[in-house]
């Protein structure tokens, strides 16, 4: 649709925000996006990143995610 990327960018900036302040569903999304290449180049090391973060922090889906990496 109209500002795809524009939009995914804002959301990525939006959810950096909240990850800050270790919401675990934040970050565990914010992986998925940057493994995906979603608003950008996919970067796996970054995803990776928040992933664990997640996963340390009990989130379910990143402790399965962690298994994959």
């Amino acid at each position: 649709g109209k500002g795809g990327r524009k939009d995914m960018k804002l959301a990525i900036k939006w959810f950096e925000r909240v990850t800050e302040q270790n919401d675990r569903e934040a970050q565990f999304l914010l992986g998925v996006l940057f493994l995906r290449g979603k608003g950008g180049e996919r970067d796996e090391e970054r995803a990776y990143d928040l992933f664990r973060k997640a996963a340390r922090g009990g989130h379910p889906k990143a402790i399965r995610m962690m298994k994959l990496f």
